[in-house]
């Protein structure tokens, strides 16, 4: 099975927020995102060192630090995509 996979835009008005983590050896962990405009161009990133965590906390860390980033700068209309899912928050 092949999948077409590609980076499709926000609604207009709106930012995604891509994160991602990772867990080495069950000790060593972080995560980090970027934020891209309607248009796709780059707005900031941001990683965080985590310590010890499961592979799920890792995830929710790097969607926590994305969305207080994006909150910070003023974004209110928010798409976030971890690994494979979605989240749309106004």
């Amino acid at each position: 099975m092949v999948l077409d996979v590609h980076w499709m835009p926000p609604n207009s008005g709106w930012v995604i927020i891509n994160t991602d983590g990772a867990v080495k050896d069950g000790n060593v962990a972080g995560c980090g995102g970027l934020i891209r405009g309607e248009d796709g161009s780059w707005i900031c990133g941001f990683t965080k060192g985590l310590g010890v965590c499961t592979p799920y906390v890792v995830e929710l860390w790097g969607a926590s630090e994305g969305l207080r980033l994006a909150w910070n700068r003023g974004y209110r209309r928010v798409e976030l995509h971890i690994v494979k899912v979605w989240i749309g928050l106004c």
